[in-house]
């Protein structure tokens, strides 16, 4: 088995790059025991991601895949949703409710993405201080929408799968090796968070592209 890629110059190097860097000799030997242990898991990793058809998203630090993959996982599932905060510019009598926490002016923004990152629903209009269990409650009033992935701000009902209550949610939240899912509903509710943190990456790549959402013209309404 090969036990290493590098020449003994080039191990040498990276101890010297790394004793400038950090102040700490870390002998050769080491550095290619780590290496090759790294290495090991890559590999793994590697036969997995090809023979189950995922992917990883290293700035999400999530799992990815297609539709066709996550439908035989979740049978029936369409996607996630998530309310969103986007600048407004509401009239001078309504500039009150739209005036959030954070005292900028916004409306509460309700979206549904599936998983190839495409948005398949939007509902604006409603002002920033409107709960979105408020808002979602609106949108079902309309009879030919589905939305199976609610996050914790929403209530759990048939069609609508909502996290456990009083659970740890976030990803952030499992980070660590100390840290992980305890119990079957603990488990159930970080798989609900890595699925439906599709829609929290969505956001941020539409704000980023299109920075008119932080900062909205004098625009009727109707426009915005």
């Amino acid at each position: 088995m090969q036990t290493s890629t590098f020449h003994k110059k080039v191990w040498t190097s990276i101890s010297d790059e790394l004793f400038a860097e950090m102040g700490k000799r870390v002998i050769v030997q080491k550095l290619k025991s780590k290496f090759n242990r790294l290495r090991k898991k890559h590999r793994e990793f590697s036969y997995l991601i090809k023979h189950t058809g995922f992917g990883w998203d290293p700035v999400a630090n999530t799992v990815t895949s297609s539709n066709e993959v996550w439908a035989d996982y979740i049978k029936k599932c369409i996607g996630a949703i998530d309310g969103t905060h986007v600048a407004a510019w509401p009239p001078a009598r309504k500039q009150t409710s739209y005036c959030g926490r954070k005292v900028v002016i916004s409306q509460n923004v309700m979206c549904a993405c599936n998983f190839d990152k495409m948005f398949t629903f939007v509902y604006t209009g409603w002002e920033d201080i409107a709960n979105d269990s408020r808002v979602f409650v609106d949108v079902l009033r309309r009879e030919e929408n589905q939305f199976p992935f609610p996050n914790e701000g929403y209530s759990n009902m048939s069609g609508f799968l909502a996290p456990y209550r009083g659970e740890r949610y976030h990803l952030r939240d499992y980070r660590g090796s100390t840290r992980a899912p305890r119990g079957p509903t603990e488990l159930f509710t970080y798989i609900h968070s890595s699925l439906r943190n599709v829609i929290e990456r969505y956001f941020s790549v539409l704000k980023a592209r299109f920075p008119i959402l932080k900062l909205m013209p004098n625009y009727l309404p109707r426009r915005q």
